[in-house]
């Protein structure tokens, strides 16, 4: 057993050098441990939001194949395109060595599958502020932490800017002992901003409570920022936008118009109920293990809890908005616990041998609080759906003889050319059709030869069963009709675009 803690004062004597070894074997099983994990987590339909289809994979896909769905916030300039100028880079480059769309899509969810990935070395490092054997500790959890793992795998803007936010966080830390580190946060922490606009009231808080007016270190964080800002800017304008423009469209469209309550509201304590339903059955003891963090992590927890207390003042909630503070409330109780550890073991002034036992045991004592919480909480269903939807739309799309398909309001969130990869014609049927409030119209009935609906909605006459697959609670099914498309002018306004432009979606 090699001991993980602190670094012994003597580099050159052979215990150091033994720990050393065992350390990088450490770091590096954890690390092959997190790939292994999210390997196993990767679902190539299933989405925690709609977004990750429509505005991010889509718009790269646009991006690089010419063709595809125009969301709303692409309309007004509400987002900038890093994410998807990201996914379309690895698009390109796949295309020149591939033409098959499928590898180009397959390598853009690598390379977010990649820096998601970052996260469990910015885990180490926020740990390693206090200790080598409490960053090995928060990079297991980090590897580890089921929602950890799922949250990785899927191309959300949350996902990519939190490795970007612990990294931040840990440079920001260091920031007093080190010039370069007070650049590097000023970088990491601008890029979270930027990826993830809503995560700027976490970094504001804790660069205000961190550095405490230091004014060295405010233009160490300015100077460090200025890269970002300009990859940022480039971004912009290679998107046909003024550089930052959209950071004021996305709060005047979102809050001021009320664009983001047209998606649903909740009460002001949704997310205090979400932190302790998502963390059951250890809830108690991992927020008191977060609120007990040594005084170092204070402006980390606090800014957490900002995070969260300014989501909730906005009616639309999902989970996925104050994922970086569960994240970090786990993070910091998994330091709590590493400190405790190491005070009992102080006292009884064991051996390095003795407190690497004791780290170990601590990730495993973790590893089964994860799994604990998986089973508790429904675990990836409980987070993610939509994978038969898409199932069913691709298999449609291999058919060569479907000319063009339509899909039930409801399920559009499966619908993307990223996932079919060829551009067949989508339709969506109204809701008030398949609740059977409205029977179904024959000019959409002639518009399409497949339909992937719900088995509880009727398809109209001519149109049999093919394949049905499960998606959550709901079974989604494939419907085809002999003969070709009839489309015409009183189809169109059922047709995708259609329906984003006149619902303004």
């Amino acid at each position: 057993m090699c001991y993980a803690g602190a670094r012994m004062k003597t580099p050159s004597s052979t215990p150091t050098s033994l720990a050393d070894r065992c350390f990088r074997l450490a770091f590096v099983a954890i690390l092959l441990l997190a790939v292994a994990l999210r390997v196993l987590a990767f679902s190539p339909f299933d989405t925690i939001a709609h977004d990750e289809t429509l505005q991010y994979q889509e718009r790269a896909y646009r991006m690089v194949f010419g063709y595809g769905l125009v969301p709303w916030e692409s309309r007004h300039g509400i987002r900038n395109a890093l994410l998807p100028d990201l996914i379309a880079g690895a698009m390109a480059v796949a295309k020149l060595v591939w033409h098959d769309p499928g590898i180009a899509v397959l390598a853009g969810r690598i390379v977010t599958g990649l820096v998601g990935l970052a996260l469990v070395p910015a885990a180490y490092a926020l740990g390693s502020v206090r200790s080598r054997g409490a960053g090995i500790v928060a990079m297991f959890i980090a590897a580890t932490w089921f929602e950890s793992v799922i949250f990785s795998v899927h191309v959300l803007t949350e996902s990519v800017a939190l490795p970007f936010a612990c990294g931040g966080a840990a440079a920001l830390l260091r920031a007093r002992q080190s010039h370069r580190a007070g650049l590097l946060a000023g970088f990491l922490l601008t890029m979270t901003v930027l990826l993830r606009l809503q995560f700027a009231v976490f970094a504001g808080v804790l660069v205000v409570l961190s550095l405490r007016g230091d004014r060295a270190l405010y233009r160490s964080l300015a100077l460090g920022a200025l890269p970002a800002l300009a990859i940022g800017a480039v971004s912009d304008l290679a998107a046909g936008m003024a550089p930052f423009a959209w950071v004021g469209k996305n709060i005047a469209i979102n809050l001021f118009q009320g664009k983001a309550a047209y998606f649903g509201q909740s009460g002001p304590l949704a997310y205090v109920q979400a932190v302790y339903l998502r963390l059951l059955p250890f809830s108690v003891p991992i927020l008191l293990g977060a609120v007990c963090v040594e005084r170092r992590y204070r402006p980390l927890l606090i800014a957490a809890i900002a995070n969260i207390a300014v989501h909730s003042l906005i009616g639309h909630k999902e989970y996925r908005f104050i994922w970086l503070s569960m994240f970090i409330f786990v993070i910091l109780a998994g330091l709590t616990s590493v400190e405790m550890v190491e005070r009992f073991r102080a006292r009884r002034q064991g051996s390095p041998l003795g407190r690497a036992v004791a780290l170990a045991l601590l990730c495993l004592v973790w590893a089964g609080l994860s799994w604990g919480s998986l089973i508790a909480t429904g675990g990836a269903q409980a987070l993610r759906d939509g994978g038969g939807i898409a199932k069913e739309t691709v298999l449609a799309a291999r058919d060569p003889g479907i000319c063009a398909l339509g899909v039930g309001a409801a399920l559009r969130k499966g619908v993307s050319y990223a996932y079919v990869r060829r551009p067949l014609p989508f339709y969506l049927v109204p809701e008030s059709i398949e609740s059977g409030q409205q029977s179904f119209p024959a000019p959409l009935a002639d518009a399409v030869n497949a339909l992937v609906l719900t088995d509880k909605t009727r398809p109209p006459a001519g149109f049999r069963r093919l394949n049905c697959e499960q998606d959550g609670a709901s079974k989604v099914c494939l419907y085809r009709r002999a003969g070709g498309c009839r489309a015409g002018e009183a189809s169109a306004p059922y047709s995708y675009e259609a329906m984003l432009l006149h619902n303004d979606m």
